[in-house]
C-alpha cells in the first residue's frame, strides 16, 4: 500500500472541495432552470389569456353588429364564414346551423386544417 503524503492528502481533499462546489452549481442551474420553467409556463398562460379575451371581445362586437345590422355585407360575409368554417355538430348548434354529412365534415376539416389551426380553432365532431 502506498504512503499517503501531506501533498496527496491536499489534492484529494481539493478534489472533493471542486466535487462539492460543481455539485451546488449543478443544483443551482436545476433551480434556475425549474424558475425559468414556471415564468415560461405563466407567460404562456397569460398570452393564452389575453387572445382569449380579444376572441370573446371581437366575437361579441361581431355578433352585435350582425343582430343589429342583419341585411349588411358584413353580416352576410360573416354568417358565410361561419357555415364555412365552423365544421364540428356542437359548434354548428351554437349557431342554429344544421350539422353537417360526415364525409363533407371530413373534406371541410382537410380543407382549412392550417386555417382552423392559425385561427385557434378546435374542431371537433
Amino acid at each position: 500500500m502506498p504512503k499517503l503524503t501531506t501533498t496527496h492528502t491536499l489534492k484529494t481533499g481539493g478534489l472533493h472541495r471542486t466535487l462539492t462546489i460543481i455539485a451546488a452549481y449543478k443544483i443551482k442551474i436545476d433551480q434556475i432552470d425549474a424558475q425559468l420553467a414556471d415564468l415560461t409556463a405563466r407567460e404562456k398562460l397569460s398570452m393564452r389569456k389575453r387572445d382569449t379575451r380579444r376572441k370573446v371581445i371581437m366575437g361579441a362586437l361581431a355578433g352585435y353588429h350582425m343582430r343589429k345590422n342583419p341585411r349588411s355585407s358584413f353580416a352576410k360575409k360573416l354568417a358565410a364564414l361561419i357555415d364555412e368554417y365552423v365544421i364540428g355538430d356542437r359548434e354548428r348548434s351554437l349557431f342554429d346551423l344544421d350539422p353537417l354529412p360526415k364525409d363533407e365534415q371530413e373534406n371541410r376539416k382537410a380543407a382549412h386544417k392550417d386555417e382552423n389551426r392559425e385561427m385557434g380553432l378546435n374542431q371537433k365532431t
